[in-house]
């Protein structure tokens, strides 16, 4: 990946988290980023185990 496309890969991937907090926080002003990816797979997926949720390769600690 060229320097130029690693930082609009990277701009837009801040304009996306920037925007799922702001989401997250209409729905609770407690509820992290974190919190709200996982509703939105959980959603997405029908529900699964949660070592399915462990694995998922956008969530850190």
């Amino acid at each position: 990946m060229q320097a130029a496309e690693a930082g609009e890969t990277i701009q837009r991937e801040t304009v996306s988290a920037r925007r799922a907090g702001a989401s997250a926080g209409r729905l609770h002003p407690e509820l992290s980023l974190v919190s709200y990816a996982l509703l939105g797979h959980l959603e997405a997926s029908g529900g699964c185990r949660t070592t399915d949720l462990a694995a998922l390769p956008a969530l850190d600690k």
